[in-house]
């Protein structure tokens, strides 16, 4: 059978956040990921909301995979959005 797979990937600068960077895979009822911000303050701030995510996520019916914050910006980041058909025959 065959399952979609999303990978979304977002780089933005915001006024008072700085910048930020999302990777966010989702595909096959389960969701993960990835904030990373530049600012501490603002690595705080996506902290302090990582578990009222994780309960929303769930709350849809999505597995929570991984779900974390990092400080800094990952090497090459810039926005992307992947779409792949995973044929899961093996």
């Amino acid at each position: 059978s065959r399952n979609t797979e999303w990978k979304l990937s977002l780089a933005m600068n915001l006024d008072e956040a700085g910048p930020m960077h999302f990777d966010v895979s989702l595909g096959f009822g389960k969701i993960s990921a990835q904030v990373w911000a530049e600012k501490q303050s603002t690595l705080q701030q996506a902290k302090e909301h990582l578990p009222t995510l994780r309960k929303s996520l769930i709350d849809i019916g999505l597995e929570v995979t991984d779900l974390e914050c990092r400080r800094g910006i990952p090497q090459g980041a810039t926005t992307h959005l992947e779409h792949r058909l995973v044929d899961t025959r093996a």
